[in-house]
């Protein structure tokens, strides 16, 4: 689900959401094999944390939704940190998932220089607070988060455009 404007791009599941099987091939990062990039940036959070058992659990299962909720569980989380750290290990895990998927890269690349914009109405940290069907969603003013998600791809893009 996405809305595409000549500055947007608009965007809530589909290949940019971190809940996207990636089937074949599936995302290899530090070693292991994740099947989204939710696991795997979840699997960053527990370690971070020094939650190796949490980490465990996260690799062991392939389903984003499960994955979310095990990370809320993440013993010792700090948001202020987490925040402050996360931003970085989002460009990282999704550097792997663009980087390793010739079909994906070439659909991250395709937006050229449009701002990328996670739309989700549940989410004001990574997306903006806002449905991509709601209109409000074309002033950036209107916005009610911090689109770090989108902010990160937007990066991602810029780095594997050069190569």
């Amino acid at each position: 689900m996405e809305r595409i404007t000549d500055k947007y791009v608009f965007f809530w599941n589909g290949e940019f959401s971190n809940w996207f099987e990636c089937k074949f091939p599936f995302i290899k990062y530090k070693g292991l094999t994740f099947f989204n990039s939710e696991q795997a940036f979840m699997w960053e959070k527990a370690i971070f944390f020094g939650d190796m058992e949490i980490a465990k659990k996260i690799v062991e299962t392939p389903n984003p939704k499960e994955n979310k909720i095990l990370g809320r569980k993440v013993k010792n989380f700090d948001k202020n940190k987490w925040l402050r750290e996360g931003y970085e290990i989002m460009i990282a895990v999704n550097l792997a998932k663009f980087g390793q998927n010739s079909r994906l890269k070439a659909i991250l690349l395709s937006t050229e220089d449009k701002i990328i914009v996670e739309a989700s109405p549940y989410d004001t940290i990574w997306g903006i607070g806002l449905h991509w069907e709601d209109d409000r969603v074309l002033d950036e003013k209107n916005w009610r988060g911090m689109n770090l998600l989108g902010k990160a791809l937007m990066e991602v893009r810029e780095k594997l455009g050069g190569q």
